[in-house]
């Protein structure tokens, strides 16, 4: 299990990422010595395909120039380790692939290539956004899913997902205390037998749980982002 947890970040939306490929290069003379400015390759990522059409709409619009970024985070440190910036970034490919009974990247993902004159790529979180709890960037949900996804693992994972409870307890108003004094008895109570590989349904698990513990901590309606299913 991956100790580290991606997001793309764009309109204001976050998609999970399950593979990046960020490149750039510079040309050479024959002697080896630099001729041309830094130039940037495609942005190439994969994603769990999202529920609504936001990326889908932007990558069919002809001119449709969008910031964002990527944000890489660190689960066992709970903070953004690494983040790859880019402004006036176009949507030029995106695909989806279904194939059932994967459980690399995931049954049913999209590809998406952006393209932009230039990206950043810096250590720390986005500029002037939550740096630090994977929990900040996108709520409870996004905490409960980085959770979930930790439950499934062995004693590393454990590990990790003791520090995931404690964080998204400092995420949830009210529920610090409770959650702090049992943080890896979270994980171990919604999957003790590890017998859930679905993401989703430990995600839900999750929250159920911490609604338990404290009904104030997540409210009914609050909106739930799931992972998808990794079986």
């Amino acid at each position: 299990m991956s100790s580290f947890y991606a997001e793309l970040h764009v309109e204001g939306a976050a998609y999970r990422v399950v593979h990046c490929a960020f490149a750039c290069h510079q040309a050479l003379t024959a002697r080896g010595r630099v001729q041309a400015k830094v130039r940037f390759d495609p942005l190439q990522l994969v994603l769990d395909v999202p529920v609504g059409d936001g990326l889908l709409g932007w990558a069919a619009t002809p001119h449709k120039p969008l910031s964002g970024e990527v944000v890489f985070y660190n689960l066992a440190q709970q903070i953004a380790s690494e983040t790859i910036a880019f402004e006036a970034g176009e949507c030029v490919a995106y695909a989806e692939e279904f194939a059932s009974g994967t459980t690399g990247n995931g049954s049913y993902v999209c590809h998406l290539t952006i393209a932009a004159t230039k990206f950043e790529l810096r250590a720390g979180g986005p500029v002037g956004g939550a740096a630090g709890a994977v929990a900040q960037p996108t709520g409870i949900a996004t905490g409960a899913s980085a959770l979930a996804a930790m439950a499934i693992g062995g004693a590393e994972a454990a590990a990790s997902a003791a520090a995931g409870a404690s964080s998204l307890a400092g995420a949830v108003a009210g529920a610090t205390t409770t959650l702090a004094q049992t943080p890896g008895a979270i994980a171990r109570a919604v999957n003790p037998s590890k017998s859930l590989t679905n993401c989703s349904q430990i995600t839900e698990a999750v929250i159920a749980r911490l609604r338990g513990t404290n009904p104030e901590a997540v409210a009914e309606d609050a909106p739930v982002r799931k992972l998808k299913a990794i079986e």
